[in-house]
């Protein structure tokens, strides 16, 4: 799980270039009414970079690393384990550990 500030610097890069963007357009537009049009547009692109930060840290916090995939395969293939009578039959043999190694 990938956690810091490498992982926030999109977010807040994002959400640094997103909101200003309704202000320039109100600075351009020569009507008069544009800087309560850039207000409302201000609060939607605050509530959209809100959402999609929330959506982005979902999605970091769900990714799984590559070990913990391998993890998982390794635990489908090996769900059910056998049974095996008492004594040196049940010893991990070496070509199971070099298995273990390789997957």
């Amino acid at each position: 799980m990938k956690n810091g500030p490498s992982t926030l610097i999109p977010t807040a890069f994002f959400t640094g270039s997103l909101l200003p963007l309704p202000w320039l357009v109100a600075m351009v537009d020569p009507r008069s009414g544009a800087a309560s049009y850039a207000a409302l547009a201000v609060a939607g692109a605050t509530i959209l970079a809100a959402i999609i930060a929330g959506l982005r840290r979902v999605q970091i916090r769900t990714h799984k690393t590559a070990m913990q995939s391998r993890l998982l395969d390794f635990r489908r293939l090996h769900q059910k384990p056998k049974e095996c009578a008492m004594g040196p039959e049940r010893a991990v043999a070496v070509g199971q550990l070099s298995e273990l190694l390789v997957f």
